[in-house]
């Protein structure tokens, strides 16, 4: 048997990098780690993984989950681009701790970022709100974002941004509250979705990008607004 372990692993150390990282991004991330003792080869090689996935599914506590996302973080291989990031929590999750990993997450030099947090009913009346603001570091390399918060209300995850997001062309949103002027910061949008949010700071909604394609508004507070201008040209 240990000498089927190491024919496998010699045949798999002579696969290119490229090849390597696309089957490590298949796998979970535990495991994916757990590679670097296989050989010299392996060792550093999980730095590199290109699309990076964390679940509170797997942990005992928020507080574990943040430890070992800073623990993949502060060793990742920064020579290498970071394509997407993706964060899902289950059940009732610390604040301080979802803030604290969706500010390291918005750091980095992010192409795609999706946060889904899932809470079981009745949850969101105690919970506190998460503030998401967007980073100068991600405004030029960001290109799509989706923010899916279960079914509470949209005033618990808190959209906010100083800077023009001009490399964004698809957003999706879901149960996230957005100031009014956050949409034109994004001038390239291609696809935007909104579903269950809600805008602060006007009673109008306006939608102005002309390379806009698809559009997708549903349910939330939209229905309460005085108006909706709609530019597509």
């Amino acid at each position: 048997m240990e000498c089927d372990t190491v024919r496998m692993d010699d045949r798999l150390s002579g696969l290119p990098d490229d090849l390597l990282l696309k089957i490590l991004s298949f796998v979970r991330l535990k495991d994916a780690i757990r590679t670097s003792v296989l050989s010299p080869r392996w060792r550093y090689l999980w730095t590199s993984i290109p699309h990076l996935i964390f679940s509170s599914h797997y942990f005992s506590t928020m507080d574990k989950l943040s430890d070992f996302v800073t623990h993949v973080l502060s060793r990742r291989n920064d020579q290498v681009r970071l394509s997407s990031f993706k964060l899902y929590l289950h059940g009732e999750h610390a604040h301080d701790v979802t803030q604290r990993i969706m500010n390291h997450a918005f750091s980095l030099n992010v192409h795609r970022v999706k946060f889904k947090g899932l809470l079981e009913t009745g949850q969101w009346y105690t919970m506190p709100k998460v503030k998401v603001p967007l980073s100068l570091s991600c405004s030029q390399t960001l290109k799509r974002l989706t923010l899916i918060q279960g079914s509470c209300p949209c005033d618990e995850i808190v959209l906010t941004s100083a800077q023009e997001f001009s490399s964004l062309t698809t957003l999706h949103l879901r149960f996230v509250s957005f100031y009014d002027g956050f949409l034109s910061m994004c001038p390239n949008l291609k696809n935007l979705t909104l579903v269950g949010c809600k805008v602060t700071g006007s009673p109008v909604l306006t939608i102005c990008h002309p390379r806009l394609s698809n559009l997708t508004i549903d349910k939330g507070d939209f229905w309460t607004l005085l108006s909706m201008w709609l530019h597509l040209d």
